[in-house]
């Protein structure tokens, strides 16, 4: 029996110098049905060249103005014609075996909307740390914990379209940074999910990462997400509205960082009073009192230095 035709997703701006290493990870997959569909988000590098060594399974679109990630995901969703819908990132990498254990799994479990797996943070010095040393991932019907803490890498999710399809989902045109948090919640409100338990992709770590730039915004988008599920759906699971709760304190913390970051502190405290945890609130508002927000920056990185030590 044929492979189904998995389409991956690659969305591009001015990302030549990570470029052929993802290429090339996707044509070493022991899994040979696959399409790439390749937005080009407006670069002004000459990223035409670089495709035109490889073959024509890789569909070449290109916009003609810069726009946000969420239109650009979802102007490539539109040219998809796959079974199976993949995402990866020109920065990103696949192993080999990545989209054979995963389709395997979607092929024997028609309840399934979608399949992720652990994935490895890099940078230019080798492997820092595993993704699920630091979440726990979960299966089944998985909304809830979603909602609270995402615990998927998009890198390493595999989607069944007609998932997407069945709740005719889109891919927000505002979001920069959350719209693939916002495709996770919305396919697992309506279907179950699986994991593979294994590092089947890598997430380099670099200054120009879309998601470090951005910061803060993840939050706020978050928050918008959360607000459209409670306005046009209808949302009678109490499991569901009490993660949404949770997830509306947590996401207080990070406002109150981030007014901490601006050097707002008075605001940061109201923030961070709202919080979900007493004893963290309570260390957090003497932390801002005392001490710049840098004090918070210093001790995240001795402690993502620590994790890929003990990993």
């Amino acid at each position: 029996m044929k492979e189904p035709l998995v389409s991956i997703i690659m969305n591009c701006f001015n990302c030549k110098e990570y470029l052929q290493e993802a290429l090339n990870s996707i044509y070493s997959q022991t899994y040979k049905n696959w399409e790439i569909i390749f937005w080009d988000n407006f670069s002004n590098q000459n990223i035409k060249k670089i495709l035109s060594e490889y073959d024509d399974r890789i569909k070449y679109f290109s916009s003609k103005k810069n726009t946000s990630l969420g239109i650009a995901r979802q102007e490539a969703l539109t040219h998809s014609k796959g079974k199976y819908v993949a995402f990866l990132d020109t920065d990103d990498i696949w192993l080999p075996d990545k989209l054979s254990k995963q389709i395997q799994i979607l092929e024997s479990n028609k309840e399934l909307g979608m399949v992720f797996s652990d994935s490895m943070f890099f940078d230019n010095t080798g492997d820092k740390y595993n993704y699920f040393s630091v979440v726990r991932p979960r299966k089944g019907y998985i909304a809830c914990e979603i909602i609270k803490m995402g615990f998927i890498s998009t890198d390493t999710l595999v989607v069944r379209r007609a998932a997407i399809d069945k709740i005719n989902f889109s891919f927000n045109p505002d979001y920069e940074v959350c719209m693939d948090y916002d495709l996770n919640i919305r396919v697992a409100l309506n279907f179950k999910a699986d994991f593979v338990d294994e590092v089947l992709s890598k997430w380099r770590i670099h200054n120009n990462n879309g998601s470090t730039k951005l910061g803060f915004k993840v939050n706020h988008e978050i928050s918008e997400i959360l607000a459209d599920i409670l306005k046009n759906h209808k949302i009678d699971n109490q499991d569901i509205i009490k993660s949404i709760d949770k997830r509306k304190k947590i996401n207080n913390f990070y406002f109150g960082l981030e007014k901490w970051s601006a050097s707002r502190k008075s605001t940061a405290i109201k923030y961070i009073m709202k919080s979900n945890k007493r004893i963290t609130r309570l260390f957090y508002v003497f932390v801002i009192l005392v001490f710049p927000f840098g004090i918070y920056q210093k001790g995240k990185e001795i402690t993502m230095f620590l994790r890929s030590k003990i990993r």
